[in-house]
């Protein structure tokens, strides 16, 4: 995690939530159910992967390092492979 970041979850991690401001590199080994990760901007679905997320401002940035994930924002929603900015 960069510097003034922050994330918080449900003590019981019911639901498979996480709550991140500011940047994070994350990695989802298990597909056991949907790992969702909410921004100020909107939420990213983990599906099995490595990637890395910034939220600054007025848009999110999600860039996948190894396999996929689902990009949902006001403006955008679809299954990511590759570097994606959604402002």
């Amino acid at each position: 995690m960069k510097n003034n970041s922050y994330i918080s979850y449900q003590e019981d991690f019911n639901p498979r939530t996480v709550n991140l401001s500011v940047e994070a590199f994350f990695i989802e080994t298990t597909n056991e159910a949907i790992f969702t990760m909410a921004t100020a901007h909107g939420n990213i679905e983990f599906l099995g992967t490595e990637f890395n997320i910034k939220t600054i401002s007025d848009q999110v940035a999600v860039d996948v390092k190894n396999g996929l994930v689902q990009l949902k924002t006001k403006y955008k929603k679809g299954k990511v492979k590759k570097a994606i900015k959604a402002v």
